[in-house]
Order: C-alpha cells, then structure tokens, then sequence
C-alpha cells in the first residue's frame, strides 16, 4: 500500500493512523516535491512532469512491479489517480479519502482548483511556530496527541527563525479537466472515502465518478470526521482501510454504498481531455 499525502502535508500526516494497523500492511510512503523534507522546485509544479511521475518511482522502488494500493487524502486522491492511470498494471486499487471531485461545470472545467498560495510568515522559534499551525480547511477534532506531532514536523528551520516546510507555490495545481482526463483512464478499483463533516463527498460526485470510470464505485464515510481524516479520526480509517482491501466486494460492507454510473461513459464534459 502507497500512501499520498495531500496538499501542503508531509508523511507524518499518516503516523496515527499507522499506529492503529500494526504490521497488517507493507506500507510506503512519500512526500512529493514541494512539500515535507522534499525539494523546492524553482520552476514551479506540473502534476503530469513531476507528482505523478515520483509517485510512479515510489511504487517501482518499494514493491518492484507488484500491483499496490494506492491511498491519497486531498490532492494525494488526484495524484493517485494519475499514477494508476500512468501504469494500470502496477496499481489495483485507488482510495481517495475526502478528494475533492467536483461534477464538471463549464464555466469553470479549465480553472485551477484552489486559491494560490503567498510566501509563509517565519516565526521566531519552533514552539511559536507550532502554537500558530492550524490545518486548511481549519473545521477538525483532532486531539493534542495527534495534532501536535504533525504541527512540530511541518515546519523547517530557515534564516532568522522557521517557516512551513511546504512550498506556497503547490497550490492550485489541478482543473476539472484534468480530472476528468484521469479518471476515465481507470483501469483498476475506484473506491470513495469521506469525512461524515465534510461536504467534500456526495453521492452526485461520486455517481459521476462511477460515471468517468465506466463502472460502479464503492464509497462510504468516517464518522466524526472533517476533511483531515486520518487526524480526525485515525483508528476508524486505518480500520475501514483494512476492511476494504481485504474483502473484494467492500460495497458489501454495512458501511459501503454502490454509486452508479449518473450517465452513459462518456457523456460528461471534457471525455476526450489529456492531462496537462
């Protein structure tokens, strides 16, 4: 199983859910450039020239070419997504846990998703620094325990004082159409994860999901969660995690629904789109 984070997060993102599941999982883990202890990139970011292709490499150098799972909170859901479709042999399943998949409207299919970002304020120490780190959207019931470890590693030290480790510029990297181009290149399981409190999953958006893919697509919620899940509510999606990747049909789980294709493949706005 591959874990990607989302937008502006670090692998520590995971480490309480990890906790949870002991050794059921061979696990891997990245951070894509521009976030975590990776490098800045001074041209910018390009989810097909360089989030989709690390992702790829992760997947080659941890389980050399045995299919994995990939899981990806966020943006991480997109990310995986594009990895699946790059090398459909090497993936058996995608979980996107509260993506942001929204039904394509004209209007606004070639906008970036996303507000950019600005330069970080840097704070004079690290225990400012933490006090001051809130997660986006901010709406979460993560406890100290969980929220603190994640706030101390998300910031590096730079001249005069310590800043977010994470480039400003990953912001408002993806369109709809672009997501749209990905998910009709599916060639293995879509599953559908949300947080209970967020607005992020629906069945509209998952019906088109199931729609772009040409199938049927399991999904369910976590309860008690926002859009940060894993530090929401951590035992519960570690849990349910282990329940879909060990049964192949989780749209049997009493917690799992079965969205419906809304319409015909192909019918939605943008079918013959290429990711950018």
């Amino acid at each position: 199983m591959l874990l990607v984070h989302g937008v502006a997060a670090h692998l520590g993102w995971w480490d309480a859910m990890l906790e949870t599941v002991g050794d059921a999982w061979n696990v891997a883990g990245l951070e894509t450039s521009g976030h975590g202890r990776s490098e800045h990139r001074a041209d910018g970011y390009s989810p097909s020239e360089h989030w989709i292709p690390e992702t790829v490499a992760v997947l080659d150098a941890a389980f050399g070419g045995e299919p994995a799972t990939i899981v990806g909170h966020s943006m991480g859901g997109l990310v995986s997504l594009g990895a699946a479709a790059a090398v459909p042999d090497r993936v058996e399943r995608v979980i996107t846990i509260d993506t942001n998949i929204r039904v394509p409207e004209p209007a606004t299919f070639d906008l970036a998703r996303g507000v950019p970002g600005k330069p970080p304020r840097v704070y004079p120490d690290l225990d400012e620094a933490v006090a001051r780190f809130k997660v986006r959207p901010g709406d979460t019931v993560a406890v100290p325990e969980v929220l603190e470890p994640v706030a101390r590693s998300s910031f590096e030290r730079v001249e005069g004082g310590w800043r977010l480790a994470a480039d400003y510029r990953v912001l408002g990297r993806f369109t709809d159409r672009m997501v749209d181009a990905l998910l009709r290149r599916q060639h293995g399981s879509v599953v559908v994860f949300g947080g209970e409190l967020s607005p992020n999953v629906t069945e509209r958006a998952v019906r088109y999901i199931a729609s772009a893919v040409g199938r049927p697509v399991p999904w369910g919620m976590i309860p008690g969660a926002y859009h940060h899940v894993m530090l929401d509510a951590p035992a519960a999606l570690g849990e349910r995690l282990l329940e879909v990747v060990g049964d192949p049909h989780p749209e049997r789980l009493p917690w799992m629904s079965l969205a419906q294709p809304a319409d015909p493949p192909g019918s939605a706005i943008g079918a013959e789109t290429e990711v950018a």
